[in-house]
């Protein structure tokens, strides 16, 4: 068994999408030959595939909770005008071609773009899961909540309650559009828990492959005191600091510095003391 991890929108061949809408007079001949507009649209459609469809497409992918194909673990729905055709899953990958009318899709808006790469991937998995073997339900069942969500990417990647169990750390995504912003963000436990404090600390664009690095893991190094490591990368120390005047504040100046380790799992599980902390011991304690 696999599990879909990836769903990509890919943009149409090039020119003959292009020589293709001349004819159904989408497009002038001398819009056709113009560069600048010919670079706008291969801006467009480059967006389309790392940025405006990212968001859509991990939200599938994270809504069907690692769902498990009889082998594929790659969906990339390719854009023409109008046939469709299938590769039957090949090495993990399962391909679909997919009408796509670029004139209209430009003139939309944001959200009704969103509503149209939401539909598309919904109606790709229809139409090829029977060839490859797949139970559509996980799919229906994401997009009902999308819909339901209004279409926003937003949602908690980890948390983690301190060992006194009264305050609760999470790593926060929304992910839209244009961009992913990635913060911290603190609760006070109870009977209704109240958000503390937020902090930004990541805020890249849409593709995955800029912000994977930064949904890294939590551990609690004391009471007061929550690591933020990522993944081969660097991390922060944030630092709940007692105040006779306002009771609570945070510290986030702490950041430790890129760490030698390459994995996530042993800067957490390791005691790395104070070495990549500014400061003595003894201001933290």
């Amino acid at each position: 068994m696999s599990i879909i991890n990836s769903i990509d929108i890919l943009p149409p061949k090039f020119p003959e999408y292009l020589d293709e809408a001349v004819k159904r007079g989408k497009l002038t001949e001398a819009l056709r030959n113009d560069e600048e507009w010919i670079k706008e649209y291969g801006v467009n459609m480059g967006t389309l595939y790392d940025r405006t469809s990212r968001s859509m497409c991990g939200m599938f992918v994270r809504l069907m909770n690692h769902y498990r194909t009889p082998k594929t673990h790659w969906f990339r729905i390719v854009l023409v005008w109008e046939e469709y055709s299938f590769n039957d899953d090949v090495e993990g990958e399962a391909f679909i071609q997919m009408p796509f009318d670029y004139f209209e899709y430009v003139s939309l808006n944001d959200y009704e773009r969103q509503k149209v790469i939401a539909k598309m991937i919904l109606e790709g998995a229809r139409r090829i899961g029977p060839r490859v073997g797949w139970d559509i339900q996980p799919f229906e069942d994401a997009y009902r909540q999308i819909v339901d969500l209004d279409y926003e990417n937003d949602y908690l990647f980890r948390s983690l309650t301190n060992p006194t169990r009264r305050y609760r750390a999470s790593i926060r995504c929304v992910h839209d559009v244009h961009a992913m912003k990635i913060s911290m963000v603190f609760h006070r436990r109870g009977k209704n828990e109240t958000l503390i404090i937020e902090k930004l600390i990541a805020d890249t664009s849409p593709d995955e492959w800029d912000f994977y690095m930064y949904k890294g893991k939590l551990k609690w190094l004391s009471p007061e005191r929550v690591r933020l490591a990522y993944r081969g990368y660097r991390g922060y120390n944030f630092l709940f600091k007692k105040d006779q005047i306002s009771g609570i504040i945070f510290d986030f100046s702490r950041v430790i510095e890129k760490f030698e380790s390459e994995t996530a799992d042993d800067i957490c599980e390791e005691d790395i003391g104070m070495e990549y902390l500014y400061g003595s011991q003894e201001e933290w304690t």
